[in-house]
């Protein structure tokens, strides 16, 4: 879903979504409940989703941004790091 999308189900704008997206602004319990409740995801199924193992490619996406932002003298030694790992 778009972040207009999911703004017109909470009643919010989009812009708010993506300020909770970007952790901008604290996602407290109330504003949790709004977005499990667009997503149509319970209470039980989002914490049985916190319980799960990041999938592969997600880490691998993370880390790949985080590579894309790391000066390039950093990044040598992430290098080193992962060559040893």
């Amino acid at each position: 879903m778009s972040q207009s999308e999911v703004g017109r189900l909470c009643d919010v704008h989009a812009k708010s979504i993506g300020h909770i997206e970007h952790g901008r602004v604290d996602l407290t319990d109330a504003r949790l409940s709004m977005l499990l409740s667009a997503y149509k995801i319970s209470d039980a199924e989002f914490d049985e989703m916190l319980q799960e193992d990041l999938l592969r490619f997600e880490v691998i996406g993370e880390c790949t941004q985080i590579l894309k932002k790391i000066e390039s003298n950093k990044l040598k030694a992430v290098r080193a790091l992962l060559i040893n790992f």
